[in-house]
């Protein structure tokens, strides 16, 4: 056993330290194990995309400015292409407003840089350059991508005066069911997380909510209706932030309530310390605590995989 798990380690080391030889980061060279939280084993990442290979819908949550998962997400759009599946790439990083423009951008009429500028990513998303390569693999590849997100300012209006609070013409901008009130888990799960954020009170915790639920019944209404068009097989693979499909809660839910029974996958990746917040962002945040205990109350597993890389330099 002692030796199995030794080569496990060595491969999956080997692998890390060929993908970052790609992408010409060597601070990035870690030991990295891909772990099936189902199971509770080490897999390996051929095992892995064997098994993503059988799914219709899989999600990539992601920490937003760590480059490393940004990396692994290239690396897995790439492997699921080169077993030959027809792909479709949803990203929480662009509003469904700009659908037009990255229909162009699909198609080539636009290059990274016009496309980027045509959507005023620069100030919509702050790391859009981060996904440089994937969308340009996309591009190049011909694999579809669509834009998952609400309007953030919509979003924004509704984190500071609830959903209740927007006006006839906003309220079309955004799906015509908004399931916030019977989804206690998901609920009492962001309770907790959201207090992170400095601003945050027990009084302004519904608002809250209401913003990050209509946020992920956006980007699952966009994801459905464009999956549907598709031919049968196709995988959407999807890019969001790892909030909105944590324990198969958030934009999850909302995408098997739209689709129906169907295969799905969720990938997270370690932070690892490899977060840095700014200074704005640290005098925007608190210290929160979150023992086992205060998330016993979620009765499954975090995702299907986890990517757990060694914490250092």
């Amino acid at each position: 056993m002692k030796t199995i798990l030794t080569l496990i380690i060595l491969t999956q080391t080997l692998t890390w330290q060929h993908l970052a030889a790609e992408r010409t980061d060597s601070s990035m060279i870690k030991c990295s194990l891909w772990i099936d939280l189902y199971h509770g084993e080490v897999t390996t990442y051929e095992g892995l995309i064997d098994d993503l290979n059988q799914a219709r819908v899989v999600y990539l949550g992601e920490t937003h400015r760590i480059k490393r998962h940004h990396q692994w997400q290239v690396r897995i759009l790439e492997s699921l292409r080169e077993r030959g599946n027809d792909l479709i790439l949803g990203l929480e990083q662009i509003e469904s407003k700009y659908q037009n423009e990255v229909e162009a951008y699909n198609v080539g009429e636009l290059s990274y840089e016009a496309f980027a500028k045509k959507i005023n990513w620069e100030k919509t998303w702050k790391n859009y350059e981060d996904y440089e390569d994937l969308v340009t693999y996309a591009q190049t590849q011909e694999i579809p991508i669509v834009a998952l997100n609400a309007d953030a300012k919509i979003i924004r209006k509704i984190g500071r005066e609830g959903l209740q609070n927007l006006d006839p013409l906003e309220r079309d901008l955004l799906p015509k069911i908004i399931n916030w009130e019977k989804d206690p888990i998901y609920r009492q799960w962001l309770n907790k997380i959201l207090m992170v954020h400095m601003p945050v009170t027990e009084e302004k915790l519904m608002p809250f909510f209401q913003a990050q639920v209509s946020r992920d019944e956006m980007m699952s209404e966009q994801l459905v209706k464009f999956l549907k068009l598709q031919a049968e097989g196709t995988i959407a693979l999807v890019i969001t932030g790892s909030g909105h499909v944590n324990y198969g809660l958030g934009m999850v839910q909302r995408v098997n309530r739209r689709l129906g029974s169907h295969k799905k996958r969720i990938l997270l990746f370690s932070e690892s310390q490899e977060l840095i917040l700014t200074d704005e962002e640290k005098a925007m945040s608190r210290e929160i605590s979150m023992t086992h205990d205060d998330l016993d109350f979620i009765k499954s597993p975090i995702a299907n995989y986890l990517l757990a890389t060694e914490i250092g330099k």
